[in-house]
């Protein structure tokens, strides 16, 4: 109940998994108390039942692991997941394309576009940037680099938690790296290193790179 009523449950899971958490946390919580007053309620009646050398009230020792992983949210809650879990993630093909994908045209004179960083992603892969070119955008997230140097501006992309996600990653040039795991918005072009293998990120240059608090949700919804 803590971490639903709370923003940390988007460490975990989507924003529309919220009533049913709190669902699923009422009914434990009412649950637990209704086998609680079972519990005190029987209590008197089988008292007699310890003399005998059956005391059959107590919990079971065992029964207490059960509260560990409570325990570890309330004392260590994992964080979101950040610049460790995206290296062991290409970022390459993080989104499906249909057979005949088709882009609206950004809109003109309205320069720099905010865009999603997934959107851009499949604008720039699976559209060969058609509908970028000549645009400015704008665009949030996370820093993290390669062993060769470059950096990325990255996202995680979730349908409905933490264990599906899926990293969309941008490379960023014309600027130096910030910190890693800072959060940033970063301001250019499309810069078109189109593959039909997607093997590689696609690419942005930057005109501005600005340090941003991070989100109230850190992934985008997939």
């Amino acid at each position: 109940m803590r971490i639903t009523w709370s923003d940390l449950f988007l460490n975990y899971v989507r924003e529309p998994m919220r009533p049913l958490l709190l669902a699923a946390g009422v009914f434990l919580t009412v649950l637990g108390i209704w086998s609680l007053a079972k519990v005190i309620k029987r209590q008197p009646a089988e008292a007699g039942a310890s003399d005998h050398g059956h005391d059959h009230t107590q919990v079971p020792k065992v029964a207490w692991l059960l509260l560990l992983p409570v325990a570890a949210i309330f004392l260590v809650a994992p964080p979101p997941l950040g610049a460790d879990a995206a290296e062991r993630d290409s970022g390459t093909q993080p989104l499906s394309q249909s057979d005949e994908p088709v882009y609206d045209p950004l809109p003109a004179g309205k320069d720099p576009v905010v865009l999603n960083l997934d959107d851009y992603a499949v604008r720039a892969l699976f559209d060969e940037g058609r509908t970028l070119v000549d645009h400015t955008v704008a665009m949030d997230g996370f820093v993290t680099t390669s062993r060769s140097g470059d950096w990325y501006l990255t996202r995680f992309v979730t349908s409905c938690c933490a264990a599906d996600a899926s990293a969309v990653k941008v490379q960023v040039v014309g600027t130096p790296a910030p910190p890693v795991e800072q959060w940033v918005r970063v301001t250019g072009q499309y810069l078109d290193n189109h593959s039909d293998d997607y093997e590689e990120p696609p690419m942005l240059r930057a005109e501005e790179v600005v340090d941003i608090e991070k989100p109230r949700d850190t992934y985008l919804g997939g």
